[in-house]
């Protein structure tokens, strides 16, 4: 049988764990379950995933942080990670997203609303790949303008997937096909903009373009 993806299903409860596993491997996901953040860290070692579920509370260590370990070196993976959490204060959820979390479901949850999040984030991920063939087979970007976006986003000190955003502004994309080109939930867009304007001092994301014409002309 052929799989629609791969999943690393994060999560300490070992009856929640084996009720979601069961329920995604009848949508046809290879679903890989680990119980510590340790056995998530040496599967990822040697694996890819497409989707990562990951808990929040686990019994060695923070799902939030691991999020962060595992979007750098040497463990970088650019699965989209869904947050379970039953963390339902703000600073907790805004610290998942800047952690380079793309989204989050709070429990108690219902099995069809976590295979619905699933459904969604695979889709997107399926027309990022498209996109992203297509924009390479059909409008490749100059190395010289990507020099300057990377000069601009090391200035500011914007993240990679700041920068990934900046980008997007850069070529008018609205929120919706940000979301879908990134695989990441809109609003998680709509933090990482935020991010942009506050780090760079813009007040409008219609004014990225014009600052960063005029930052790039100052610098030449």
């Amino acid at each position: 049988m052929n799989k629609k993806g791969t999943i690393l299903l994060v999560e300490d409860n070992a009856e929640l764990c084996a009720n979601n596993a069961r329920a995604l491997a009848m949508l046809e996901y290879a679903v890989h379950p680990a119980h510590t953040l340790a056995a998530a860290r040496t599967w990822l070692a040697a694996n890819k995933a497409d989707i990562i579920l990951l808990d929040v509370m686990l019994p060695d260590g923070n799902g939030l942080d691991f999020c962060a370990e595992i979007r750098g070196l040497p463990l970088r993976t650019g699965a989209h990670i869904l947050f379970l959490t039953a963390k339902t204060e703000r600073e907790h959820l805004v610290r998942g997203l800047a952690n380079g979390g793309d989204d989050y479901i709070t429990k108690p949850f219902h099995p069809e609303e976590l295979l619905a999040r699933v459904e969604a984030a695979m889709r997107r991920r399926s027309m990022q790949r498209t996109n992203q063939a297509q924009h390479h087979a059909e409008a490749p970007t100059t190395v010289l303008d990507m020099h300057k976006l990377h000069a601009f986003a090391a200035f500011y000190a914007l993240t990679e997937k700041e920068s990934a955003v900046l980008l997007h502004i850069l070529q008018a994309k609205n929120t919706r096909a940000m979301a879908e080109g990134m695989s990441i939930s809109a609003k998680g867009i709509e933090f990482h903009i935020s991010n942009i304007l506050h780090k760079t001092g813009i007040k409008k994301r219609r004014d990225v373009l014009w600052v960063f014409a005029q930052w790039v002309k100052e610098k030449n």
